[in-house]
């Protein structure tokens, strides 16, 4: 739940992407709508269940290389991202997990000065390197991911074994830490000898403190 993902439900992507070139005051609008949306859905959770029981969640699809450049991204996302983030964390909220979706590596350096909390967590998609990734937001989050889903859904497991031995590698010194995981939601029709192969992973490189 972030303002830029919720404008696709209200004018369609396309039209959003249009409107961020031809009609930026437009999109400025409804992105500002849509941050008091959220904003007002996080307070009601928080009123309804109470801060220390809630686990506040954000996805940034949207937000990916692969619909908007770095720029746009700077304008029409990372404000209002900023913006709700801050807010969740004033009303108590330890901490925001956000999975960072798609081709996102021209994004990070704006991702590194969003709050996530103490530590925050951050899973990415497979398209982002895990190295870059902890270089912007090892300091202030866990990192998770980013063993690609298609290869865990449609490969063998010493694929996705190997897959998952180079994420360990590249990221197991994260400062905050790191949790090996699918780069996006884990398939539900993957088979179980994949998954397994994902554990085995973890269990033939070590546990690092």
């Amino acid at each position: 739940m972030v303002p830029l993902s919720c404008m696709p439900h209200v004018c369609g992507l396309e039209k959003l992407c249009k409107w961020m070139i031809k009609k930026p005051e437009l999109a400025h609008q409804l992105l500002r709508f849509a941050t008091g949306f959220c904003i007002s859905l996080a307070k009601y959770w928080v009123d309804t269940f109470g801060a220390e029981n809630i686990e506040f969640r954000t996805s940034t699809p949207t937000s990916s290389n692969q619909v908007m450049s770095p720029k746009q991204f700077k304008e029409f996302s990372f404000p209002y991202l900023k913006e709700l983030h801050n807010a969740v964390l004033n009303m108590g909220v330890k901490y925001i997990y956000t999975h960072i979706c798609g081709e996102q590596n021209l994004n990070l350096p704006y991702y590194a000065e969003v709050p996530f909390g103490n530590p925050g967590i951050a899973s990415f998609g497979h398209e982002v390197d895990l190295t870059k990734a902890i270089e912007y937001l090892g300091d202030t989050c866990i990192i998770v991911g980013n063993v690609e889903p298609r290869v865990i859904l449609t490969g063998t497991p010493d694929e996705v074994n190997q897959l998952s031995k180079e994420c360990i590698e590249k990221a197991k010194s994260a400062p905050r830490g790191f949790i090996l995981g699918s780069g996006c939601e884990l398939p539900p029709l993957a088979p179980a000898c994949t998954v397994w192969a994902m554990k085995k992973a973890i269990n033939d490189s070590g546990w690092h403190e």
